[in-house]
């Protein structure tokens, strides 16, 4: 299941990683709403050709589905990165849309499904587990 999808955002990142993931997202990413300080975040997934011109192998794609340190912030609960009164906490608050940075053993992958059940690789991960954005997935690895 997973296969399928991570091959698909691999060979369109190459062009537009954050379009390949929205894409591959679809509209079902709009019937999952986090609730409280609880965010999803889609795994950033390198482009399938190398700069050298090498296709990564599917062992690649699965490496960085598990050890990848950068993702597209594509759900936020109401909460997120403020408290119930509304106040930020002394930070720039990060947006859906966002390439956001996370250590991978602090959120919980799941596959969001389309209509064909194939899956795209994404994170629950609490607010304040984010420790960062970057202008650009490729810079961090």
């Amino acid at each position: 299941m997973a296969h399928v999808k991570l091959r698909e955002i691999a060979e369109n990142s190459a062009f537009d990683p954050r379009k390949a993931i929205w894409d591959a997202l679809g509209q079902a990413i709009f019937q999952v709403h986090p609730s409280a300080n609880w965010t999803i975040v889609a795994t950033y997934i390198r482009p399938e050709k190398t700069a050298g011109g090498i296709i990564r192998p599917d062992s690649t794609l699965q490496e960085d589905r598990f050890q990848g340190k950068v993702g597209l912030l594509v759900r936020k609960g109401p909460i997120a990165w403020r408290d119930p009164e509304g106040n930020t906490f002394g930070h720039t608050p990060y947006d859906v849309d966002d390439w956001v940075i996370y250590v991978p053993a602090d959120g919980r992958e799941f596959y969001l499904l389309d209509s064909k059940e194939r899956g795209v690789s994404c994170r629950w991960m609490l607010d304040q587990s984010i420790k960062g954005k970057v202008d650009s997935p490729e810079v961090i690895w």
